[in-house]
């Protein structure tokens, strides 16, 4: 036998407190007490127990009492917290003590017992300062007994309509994560959601948590992810692209070797569908403005399209942009050169130069190289010529584009739409997510609108086939404009 003094041991208390031991398997006996026998243990523990249920019955709480067993530490714990939340007051676990990496004691006692330092207010608080923590458990074959408890309180316990309020009762549980993460994927924030829950569950004594609680967890998560969101990102793309044939994904990083998923520029690549709507062609993130990150975000485009150069891109004002526009098209152009003529040209400083500020000039600069260099009958740059106002900045100068596209008010309505979805202190993995239920949202209005145009035909203004025919094959919007 082993003497009392060496005997594992766990507390439980209130105001109260209660001790519980370790009751081991050891030389071939129950080692206890020499009080107490095994078979004599077992049936007051069984009968404490039958009395327990009763009480639990009558009262709602189950009393703790000396000489109640558990399994381990982890059932004294949750029974003893539930205990306090029926009592009305908040449970604080105390220290163990180990021996041979066994826990031989543990206490729980109300959190207002004894008296608590003094907080200094002028510390600040890091910005992340949740860490994740990794505790090892031996798990041994064991029983844990109360021997000590005491019930009395030196203040007054909360009331019930309170105790949902108790630190040690509120916990954000599963069911609460999940309905958080989806509202922000909705780009509904925390507050929205809390009172959803509350509606939801029928009241905030039912939620489980506060709204500090679900603020504080949702700090927690993107602290934990800030470190490796980019790299998240870029995996779930990944997986995405290998998973799907028809969807294409490229990064670039900086010189430091390193992605900044923060202030980052959004760039959509916007058309117009049959509906006359904005549809989202591809994205893209840019770290900074400068002309080799639209470089590079141009030549990626013609990448996706299979070389395949847009008709026409329009774009703002942005100077950057218009230059790596113009650098792409002449790096295309530069490029069958050599195939006709080889490199003489191409390394003419004049034809690279090419940024006449007006129809007319670029005109006259052509004709001078065509001489210089006898190309005035080649086939290719006579085509080249031809379609010169496709290619040639000069010829898109002050061009209102005759009402085909109301430039800003397309790109204005965009930027509308993204931006109830999308906020600039999101994290690379946060954008993701709610830039997904905004193309889902995109494609299902796209869905209504031609379910529309199938079911329902519009009123006719005239008895000509012309207009009967036109209803039938266009789309309602497209219709409309004739």
């Amino acid at each position: 036998m082993r003497d009392s003094k060496d005997k594992p041991s766990v507390a439980a208390v209130g105001g109260s407190v209660a001790f519980v031991y370790r009751l081991g398997v050891c030389g071939g006996g129950v080692d206890i007490d020499d009080s107490y026998k095994a078979e004599q243990l077992a049936n007051d523990i069984f009968a404490t127990v039958d009395l327990l249920l009763t009480v639990f019955c009558a009262r709602c709480i189950v009393l703790p009492t000396i000489g109640m067993t558990f399994d381990d530490i982890e059932s004294a714990k949750k029974f003893y917290t539930a205990y306090a939340a029926h009592a009305g007051f908040p449970v604080c676990v105390g220290q163990h003590k180990a021996k041979n990496g066994l826990v031989m004691n543990k206490r729980f006692y109300c959190s207002r017992e004894g008296f608590h330092k003094a907080k200094d207010e002028t510390q600040s608080e890091p910005e992340c300062s949740w860490k994740r923590k990794y505790e090892r458990k031996i798990i041994v074959e064991s029983t844990y007994i109360i021997t000590n408890f005491v019930e009395e309180h030196t203040h007054a316990l909360v009331s019930p309509n309170k105790q949902h309020l108790i630190r040690s009762n509120r916990e954000v549980g599963e069911k609460v994560k999940h309905t958080l993460f989806n509202f922000h994927r909705a780009s509904i924030g925390t507050p929205d959601a809390y009172h959803f829950l509350c509606v939801g569950l029928g009241g905030f004594e039912n939620i489980g948590c506060t709204l500090r609680d679900l603020q504080n967890y949702h700090g927690k998560l993107r602290c934990m992810i800030k470190s490796s969101g980019a790299q998240i990102f870029v995996d779930q793309l990944s997986r995405k692209a290998l998973a799907n044939p028809g969807f294409y994904f490229d990064y670039s990083i900086d010189e430091k070797g390193s992605m900044n998923e923060y202030n980052m520029i959004f760039t959509p690549f916007t058309g117009v569908n049959h509906h006359k709507a904005n549809v989202l062609f591809g994205v893209a993130l840019l770290s900074n403005k400068k002309i080799e990150s639209y470089t590079w975000l141009f030549k990626t485009f013609l990448n996706v399209m299979g070389g395949v150069e847009p008709a026409l891109i329009i774009t703002d004002e942005d100077a950057s942009m218009k230059a790596a526009i113009q650098n792409a098209c002449m790096r295309h152009i530069l490029r069958n050169v050599c195939d006709m003529v080889g490199p003489e040209l191409k390394e003419d400083d004049e034809f690279i130069c090419m940024s006449s500020e007006t129809p007319e000039e670029f005109e006259e600069r052509w004709a001078r190289i065509m001489i210089q260099f006898d190309l005035e009958h080649h086939e290719w740059f006579a085509g080249k010529f031809d379609i010169g106002s496709s290619w040639v900045l000069a010829y898109f100068r002050d061009i209102p584009l005759s009402g085909l596209l109301r430039t800003t008010s397309r790109s204005e309505s965009a930027n509308s739409y993204f931006s109830r979805f999308i906020g600039f202190k999101h994290a690379l993995f946060e954008f993701w997510l709610r830039f997904d239920t905004a193309l889902e949202d995109q494609r299902y209005k796209e869905l209504e609108a031609d379910n529309v145009t199938l079911h329902t035909t519009p009123i006719l203004k005239t008895s000509w086939g012309m207009e009967k025919h036109g209803s039938e094959v266009f789309t309602h919007e497209v219709f409309a404009e004739f």
